[in-house]
């Protein structure tokens, strides 16, 4: 992703397919439901997998482990403000596992 617009308090970004998020502080926010997280798509399991291997490395609070099937490698980590981020690869069209 990238940087399409930012002023003072509001950042958008956007990627290649027109994916946007909007970012902004709030210091008001209320606390999100423990199941909530951000998901970010790799290209193969073995991406997914690397990287796991490097975020273990950087000492990242991992809150998820890694998983792995024929069809999905997923794992969750933690931002720095305790968010989940799942890091994932699902093969096209499987079912859900």
């Amino acid at each position: 992703m990238r940087v399409a617009r930012r002023n003072e308090c509001l950042t958008f970004m956007t990627d290649d397919a027109e994916f946007d998020l909007a970012l902004m502080q709030d210091n008001d926010a209320t606390p999100l439901p423990s199941w909530f997280h951000f998901g970010c798509k790799l290209a193969s399991a073995k991406e997914v997998g690397a990287l796991h291997n490097e975020m273990l490395a950087r000492g990242l609070s991992v809150a998820k482990p890694l998983y792995e099937s024929e069809t999905l490698a997923s794992f969750r980590v933690r931002d720095p403000d305790g968010y989940a981020i799942e890091i994932y690869w699902e093969q096209p069209g499987a079912p859900l596992d």
